[in-house]
């Protein structure tokens, strides 16, 4: 136990190290209950208090996972320096996957909402969206007959990332938003992975699926202030002009993205922009390069 009266910088809360690691309270915590990942200190209160052992210890545990270990194996692994066992590779996440499709087959969006809360509270939604959601809904773009099945699972943990990001918002209220704009022509999967991706980073974040124009997207960005414009589309959708880009506020990142194939036909509109282009939406935290 530590008196919260004298902890410093050495000390901090796990709301800060939430933000420092882009990891959510309620996994911090299962990590620590259900795993014994993490051994915080307790104020008087009972409040947890972590120092920089607890941060390196949490890179380290997403370090593993961000590679495909389970969770559920880290704690062995977290003394060791060296390749990684097969054996502790997460053969779950198949398994997810085909209990969602199981779930979408029965159209039971109960049993969709219980896997969807199970697996985001043992791992971080990009590790989520990386190994489950992604090869999930990689089909809407392989098949052009999507089966019926597959669209009610879209739609059902559509709505529940829209709640995580609702959720998420209201703790961010006073960070500078980003900018999510979708022009794909029949899903915004990819828009959507992304935002959950920003949201987990600690990033106030704002979707549209409107077919707005640049220009209205850069008039909404420069009003708010926006840290960070995304806009994805596809090859379905006709040229956009472009050149209101330019009036994009100096303070703000860009980011365009879209299919290869969109962006293949589009080099010579897209020169203006080129040196914010990137394939997918998913890279653009990394890309970006700004901090929440």
């Amino acid at each position: 136990m530590i008196d919260i009266s004298k902890t410093t910088n050495s000390h901090f809360p796990i709301r800060e190290l939430s933000e420092l690691t882009g990891v959510n309270s309620v996994t911090l915590r299962a990590w620590e209950r259900r795993y014994g990942l993490l051994k915080p200190k307790r104020s008087s209160k009972g409040h947890r208090f972590y120092d920089q052992g607890d941060l390196e210890t949490v890179k380290t545990i997403l370090a593993w996972i961000g590679k495909g270990v389970a969770v559920g194996k880290v704690k062995p692994l977290l003394q060791k320096i060296g390749a990684i066992d097969e054996t502790a590779i997460d053969q779950k996440w198949p398994q997810y996957q085909q209990s969602f499709l199981h779930a979408a087959g029965e159209f039971n969006e109960n049993k969709i909402d219980a896997l969807y809360k199970k697996i985001t509270k043992q791992y971080p939604l990009k590790v989520c969206s990386h190994f489950c959601f992604y090869p999930l809904f990689e089909t809407f773009e392989t098949n052009p007959d999507t089966p019926i099945e597959l669209i009610y699972l879209y739609n059902a943990i559509k709505q529940r990332m829209q709640s995580t990001l609702l959720f998420q918002n209201k703790k961010l209220t006073k960070k500078q938003p980003v900018l999510l704009f979708s022009h794909a022509s029949q899903n915004n999967w990819k828009m959507w992975l992304t935002a959950l991706n920003f949201t987990d980073n600690s990033y106030y974040t704002l979707v549209y699926e409107d077919a707005y124009t640049i220009e209205t997207m850069v008039e909404m960005s420069n009003t708010i202030k926006a840290s960070a414009l995304v806009i994805y589309t596809d090859e379905k959708i006709k040229t956009l002009d472009f050149r209101p880009i330019n009036t994009l506020n100096d303070t703000t990142n860009l980011n365009i993205s879209g299919t290869d194939i969109w962006l293949n036909k589009q080099k010579s509109s897209l020169k203006i922009i080129r040196d914010y282009i990137i394939y997918s939406p998913l890279e653009a935290i990394e890309s970006i390069g700004i901090k929440p």
